[in-house]
């Protein structure tokens, strides 16, 4: 063999030893932040004409022990290590104080993500993640799926409860027809952002569930049709379903 290519067979052997020598990059530290259980919204529909304005009876109940926040971050977590295996999960934190005032301020002035980003930023200590991941709220124009289409009136924002009183529906599996329906729906946005709180993607989320249309044959309107515990799951489940199905989608916008 000639000298030269005793010399490139040598160097490329170092190179491709180096190369494995080289320590495995640490993983990257996800600090995690859910900021839409602070309350509930029940939003109560009501036909308008010739007017844009949100005229909607809107009831807030507020959540004073974030279980909702609690449901979201444990979706998160489990999306997000199946999404990226090697995610080291520095916190799981749920918003408050400045956090939500900062989020509302946002939501009222229809202001970018990053604001918000940039806010938890803030009171993260130094060093203590490498990226952000955010659940926050979503403010847009009502649309809830139905057979044949969507109908709604004025925004939703959050996590929540569509209660309309007057639409007749046909239920695609009996034919009965029914007039009203209930709906949870949740209205998030799905944020990364490094440690900085610069933005790097972001997904909208905007799911609603229509079902259990008033039954006239029983009397029991629309928000009567479930228990407690039976909204509290078919929120819980959309909430899931929607986390995980567009994380990966986030990660995979930047390779994260």
């Amino acid at each position: 063999m000639k000298r030269r290519q005793v010399l490139a067979a040598l160097f490329t052997a170092a190179v491709a030893s180096g190369a494995a020598a080289q320590p495995s990059p640490a993983p990257q530290r996800y600090a995690v932040l859910s900021a839409v259980g602070d309350q509930m919204t029940v939003v109560r529909a009501r036909t308008q004409t010739g007017s844009r304005l949100d005229r909607n009876d809107q009831e807030a109940a507020v959540l004073t022990d974030r279980a909702l926040d609690r449901l979201v971050l444990k979706h998160v977590d489990g999306a997000l290590k199946r999404s990226v295996p090697s995610a080291d999960v520095a916190a799981l934190t749920i918003a408050s104080g400045r956090l939500l005032d900062v989020q509302r301020q946002a939501l009222s002035r229809n202001r970018p993500s990053d604001e918000m980003a940039r806010a938890f930023a803030d009171v993260l200590p130094a060093g203590g993640a490498d990226r952000l991941l955010l659940v926050i709220k979503h403010r847009a124009e009502a649309s809830i799926p139905v057979s044949g289409g969507s109908i709604g009136f004025g925004t939703l924002e959050g996590a929540g409860f569509y209660v309309d009183r007057v639409t007749l529906l046909r239920s695609p599996d009996t034919g009965f027809i029914g007039t009203g329906f209930l709906a949870p729906f949740a209205y998030v946005r799905l944020v990364l952002a490094d440690a900085s709180g610069r933005v790097l993607a972001e997904r909208i989320i905007e799911a609603a569930e229509s079902f259990h249309m008033a039954d006239s044959r029983t009397g029991l309107q629309p928000w009567d049709m479930m228990t407690p515990e039976d909204k509290v799951a078919a929120l819980d489940r959309l909430l899931q379903r929607q986390i995980e199905s567009e994380l990966p989608r986030l990660f995979a916008a930047t390779n994260q």
